[in-house]
Order: C-alpha cells, then sequence, then structure tokens
C-alpha cells in the first residue's frame, strides 16, 4: 500500500463484490465446493457460500477455528452439524449461531439433494 492511499476518501462501494468476481476457495471437506463472498482484505468478518454434494463432508473429526463466532444458513437442502453434544439437522432457512471455538464438524446427509450453505464467521478466519 502507497502512503498517498491512507488519505484517500474511503469509498461506500469499495466493499462491492460482484457474483462474477468471488473466488473459489478450498476450506477442505469432500463433494464441497466454496466460494468466499467477501473481499480478500475483508478481516472483520467472512462470508463463505458452501455447494455441498449429496453427503458432501468437513470430514470425520471434530475442529475448530480461532475467533469469535460462527453463524451457519442453509439456503437449500439439509446440513448436519455434529458438536460433541450431538448432531443438529437444518433445514433450508434455519440459521444457527455458535462459538468458534466450539469442536463440530458437518455433512450433508441427503443421498440425492445438493446443499447450498452461507457461513458467516467473525471475525475473518481464511
Amino acid at each position: 500500500m502507497e502512503l498517498s492511499q491512507l488519505f484517500e476518501p474511503h469509498s461506500q462501494f469499495s466493499g462491492v463484490l460482484r457474483g462474477d468476481d468471488r473466488s473459489p476457495v478450498y476450506l477442505g471437506g469432500e463433494g464441497v465446493a466454496d466460494f468466499q463472498l467477501t473481499p480478500s482484505d475483508e478481516r472483520r468478518v467472512q462470508l463463505v457460500e458452501a455447494h455441498v454434494d449429496p453427503k458432501g463432508n468437513q470430514g470425520t473429526e471434530l475442529w475448530s477455528l480461532h475467533g469469535e463466532v460462527v453463524v451457519v444458513h442453509v439456503l437449500t437442502g439439509q446440513l448436519e452439524i455434529r458438536f460433541e453434544e450431538g448432531p443438529v439437522i437444518l433445514e433450508a432457512g434455519d440459521t444457527m449461531t455458535f462459538s468458534a471455538g466450539s469442536p463440530r464438524t458437518w455433512q450433508n446427509p441427503s443421498d440425492t439433494e445438493a446443499a447450498n450453505v452461507l457461513f458467516f464467521l467473525a471475525p475473518a478466519v481464511y
């Protein structure tokens, strides 16, 4: 960054990310295609859209993130999130909020229907 950029007026539109400009990212798992929907330099929050094939998953081992909060919203299909305490199944339209430090993993439990899921992370962790 050049010094002059620090003194330029901040545009209210500088954080716009057009649909055609979204970046595929690899966050792990099998049968999952992830797309970052927030600019890569945005560190306050992060929004990731996951397209999850039938039986697509984040693995069998529970894992956690360094951060504050995760919000999961299911756009289509189902998502099963497994915590130490047991599983929670989210349907299309359902939203769940939990601590980023909570050990978990997730999968699409359907044998036939893909899922489309939004993951909101604060602060950004990837």
